[in-house]
Order: structure tokens, then C-alpha cells, then sequence
């Protein structure tokens, strides 16, 4: 992790996953928790046991969540928000959310 990119660390962050229901329509799902750093990995720590590693070149797309929309991302200071396609890859690290 850079330094640009260590303001994030032990913030809480609202991980977005979008991706569309079986009838095409768009879904999304919230999963709130705090980015932390374990060993050379970023993880968010969630309330569950879920703790999916959070990809370097994500970082990126890290936004700092309007105040309009604090209460719909459980009052998370940042946010990160990714399109969930079919996940068939076990190494991936959203499949710690039972994404498939």
C-alpha cells in the first residue's frame, strides 16, 4: 500500500458490490467493516466472519462517502464500490462472501 492510499487504513469502509439478479435487474448489496492491514494483505474485517481481501489496484476507486448517503452506507466514511460478475475463481477474494 502507498502512502497516498494508507488514509484509508483502520477507517471504516463500505465495500459495494453491484451485479444483477436473475432477471437482469441490478442488485447491491452492502458489507460495512474496517480496512486493515494483516501481514502483506488488506482485509476489511467485517461483523461476521467474512474478510475479504481487498485488492491493491482497487484502492483506487476508494471514495469518501457523501453525506447524503451516510445512513444508507451505515454511516461509513469511505466507500468502494465493484460490479460483481460470475465468480467461479476460488482464489478470488470476494468468494468469502459466498459470491459465485
Amino acid at each position: 500500500m502507498n502512502e497516498k492510499n494508507s488514509e484509508y487504513l483502520d477507517k471504516i469502509l463500505a465495500l459495494v458490490l453491484w451485479m444483477k439478479d436473475n432477471d437482469g435487474e441490478d442488485d447491491v448489496a452492502i458489507f460495512p467493516g474496517t480496512l486493515v492491514q494483516e501481514n502483506t494483505s488488506l482485509v476489511l474485517k467485517c461483523h461476521d466472519e467474512n474478510h475479504p481481501e481487498i485488492r491493491e489496484e482497487w484502492l483506487s476507486g476508494i471514495t469518501k462517502v457523501p453525506d447524503d448517503l451516510k445512513e444508507t452506507l451505515f454511516g461509513c466514511s469511505f466507500q468502494l464500490s465493484l460490479t460483481v460478475r460470475d465468480r467461479e475463481v476460488e482464489s478470488d477474494p470476494l468468494v468469502a462472501f459466498g459470491l459465485r
